[in-house]
């Protein structure tokens, strides 16, 4: 109706591959190399995580990003195709992350700490091939599954007294890792839940020791919610205590101490 006229596909995209392309590729490659220049002789902890272009093992694309913590700059950006790692997607973020911090090392980048999920490939490489660089695991992901199964124990028939909870337990695991800077002291802080919610705060250790909740005396304000029973909701309480003292999440304390997120 406007008779406008409209490239065809061709043209299109010879103009992109022509013009376009060209030039955003010149102005990454330009502005990365300043970047780089800025973080010499700097010592550096990078955030990572991959994404693919679709979900599960149907993805074709994979690009694995790398970015500084302190001022949230990209500092590398590799896509990977699922044909460089045998058509395999399940590898293709493990080879990305990989690529991406060799790359970053080539060009004399001091990386200290590196922040990602808990990748199981990717745990194994750091340990393997970069055994001084310090992993860290980020906080949210943790947080984001362990929630999961804590809502889950919850909605368990029977369980419905920890739907008030699971909010409150989960800020809780947020300030233990804030807090805490060993193991020990993160276990004795992040324990510490299965006894508050029943309204104990504080218990003698097997030990002999005594511990106790880190807060001050708690008001009616903040006595909203009701107390679990040890006699009562031991059922309840045994069902936390699995997810609370999971071996899985309890061996990977370490990954947490540093308190990084935002990956």
């Amino acid at each position: 109706m406007l008779k406008l006229k409209f490239p065809s596909a061709d043209q299109f995209h010879r103009i992109c591959s022509t013009y376009v392309i060209p030039t955003i590729d010149k102005f990454w490659s330009d502005h990365r190399q300043e970047l780089l220049n800025d973080f010499k002789d700097k010592e550096v902890v990078v955030l990572g995580d991959g994404r693919n272009d679709s979900p599960g093992h149907c993805a074709q694309y994979c690009s694995y990003t790398l970015m500084d913590n302190e001022t949230k700059k990209i500092l590398t950006i590799e896509t990977l195709d699922k044909r460089m790692t045998d058509r395999k997607s399940v590898n293709m973020e493990k080879a990305g992350f990989q690529i991406a911090l060799n790359d970053l090392l080539e060009k004399d980048i001091k990386v200290v700490e590196v922040v990602t999920d808990a990748h199981l490939g990717i745990g194994s490489v750091m340990k393997k091939d970069y055994p001084n660089i310090h992993h860290s695991h980020d906080i949210w992901h943790v947080a984001k599954n362990l929630g999961k199964k804590i809502l889950k124990v919850a909605q368990k028939k029977g369980n419905n007294i920890l739907l008030d909870w699971c909010k409150d337990i989960m800020n809780h695991f947020w300030f233990s890792c804030r807090r805490a800077e060993s193991y020990e002291e993160f276990m004795g802080i992040w324990q510490s839940v299965l006894q508050h919610i029943t309204d104990t705060h504080e218990w003698i250790l097997s030990h002999g020791g005594v511990n106790h909740c880190l807060h001050g005396e708690l008001g009616e304000e903040e006595r909203t919610k009701p107390w679990l029973s040890p006699t009562k909701h031991a059922h309840v309480l045994k069902d936390l205590a699995a997810v609370v003292l999971n071996k899985r999440l309890l061996n990977n304390v370490g990954y947490y101490l540093r308190f990084r997120y935002g990956t």
